[in-house]
């Protein structure tokens, strides 16, 4: 069964989250450390080695009045980069507030590695936002 990839896009960092086959459940992965689009590419070639991946989740950075930012236009040339070399569905979603939620999180876990975990638990949030969206709009279609 496929799944969906989520990634939570920094310049340095980017964290990886992951769905279970059914697409109810997001998992974070990994943080990976990255010197570049072409890195990343290379990086994340054993998720899809790995998986079988159909669609590509990334977190867009939007400002607080829902328009892009400076690294909104950048996520936007990797994704295009990103469905032309691995032909696959790349949907960018609003992620505004989830390194917020990710970090208060980590807090209230007493976690000592915030650093180190805050990208995997952003694109888990991001994903399970996504795919909470996805199941609200297939109970609506059905009723």
């Amino acid at each position: 069964m496929s799944r969906i990839l989520a990634l939570d896009f920094g310049a340095k960092r980017v964290g990886v989250a992951i769905s279970d086959p059914l697409g109810i459940f997001a998992q974070g992965l990994d943080t990976l450390y990255i010197r570049g689009k072409t890195d990343l590419l290379s990086k994340l070639s054993r998720y899809f080695n790995s998986y079988e991946i159909d669609e590509v989740i990334i977190g867009n950075p939007l400002n607080s009045q829902g328009e892009d930012s400076k690294l909104s236009q950048e996520i936007k040339r990797f994704a295009k980069i990103l469905s032309e070399n691995r032909e696959v569905k790349v949907t960018l979603w609003d992620e505004r507030y989830s390194t917020k939620e990710a970090e208060n999180t980590l807090k209230s876990l007493n976690s000592r590695n915030i650093k180190s975990q805050i990208d995997k638990v952003a694109a888990q949030i991001i994903l399970q936002s996504y795919l909470e969206r996805l199941r609200s709009e297939r109970d609506i279609e059905d009723t």
